[in-house]
């Protein structure tokens, strides 16, 4: 709810990232159309208890590759990249599966090659960012879905320290969802990672806060 997938189809723009799909070759216009329909689909359903609401906002504009769920479990399918591969994941997933001895073994052997952003608990109550996780993560009933307050650095899940300042990067919530927010993740990324987003990509970035905020209207 602050923003991964989001941050992953910007990323996906980038030369130096694989695609999330092995026949894809999207541009930032294509991923425009996907936003631009997302955005319809919210319009048409504002008014209506769907699950696009109810269950909050997301756009994904590509195959899902969490950490464990479809990376580690088929790590073969991997080895071979020759970009680097954007996976995602949340600290309860982590949780679940490093007390599982056979997937906490093969994350272990790869962790030295992996770089994390990790991206904070919103903190500015009247921020966009905490208004969303409060509508969609706080009051959400079900326990597996109640977020975590470890999202910082050093980053502890299930007693390991995954990730610390040597090998991620803490990305502010606030910010991202700021109406600055494009400005402050191209900065953060050319300043911490040299990843540089193509300007096209700060209409990617309206978009998805004005989706954002057509979501905070509905009841």
């Amino acid at each position: 709810m602050t923003g991964g997938n989001h941050l992953e189809n910007l990323l996906s723009t980038c030369d130096q990232f694989e695609k999330k799909i092995s026949s894809d070759n999207k541009t930032v216009i294509d991923l425009l159309i996907i936003y631009q329909n997302k955005s319809q689909l919210l319009t048409k359903q504002i008014n209506n208890d769907t699950d696009l609401l109810s269950n909050g906002f997301n756009v994904h504009a590509y195959e899902i590759q969490t950490v464990f769920n479809n990376v580690y479990n088929n790590i073969q399918n991997y080895l071979n990249y020759k970009k680097i591969l954007v996976v995602h994941s949340h600290s309860d997933v982590y949780e679940w599966h490093l007390h599982q001895i056979k997937m906490k073994n093969i994350f272990f052997q790869y962790l030295n090659r992996t770089n994390a952003i990790i991206m904070s608990v919103p903190k500015n109550i009247s921020g966009r960012a905490y208004k969303r996780y409060e509508k969609y993560f706080l009051k959400n009933s079900s326990v597996l879905a109640k977020p975590s307050e470890n999202y910082l650095l050093p980053y502890t899940i299930a007693g390991f320290e995954l990730f610390n300042d040597s090998n991620a990067r803490l990305l502010d919530a606030d910010l991202f969802m700021s109406d600055d927010g494009w400005e402050y993740i191209s900065n953060f990324l050319q300043s911490n990672f040299n990843i540089l987003l193509a300007p096209e990509t700060k209409l990617l970035h309206e978009l998805w806060i004005k989706m954002i905020d057509q979501s905070l209207t509905a009841k």
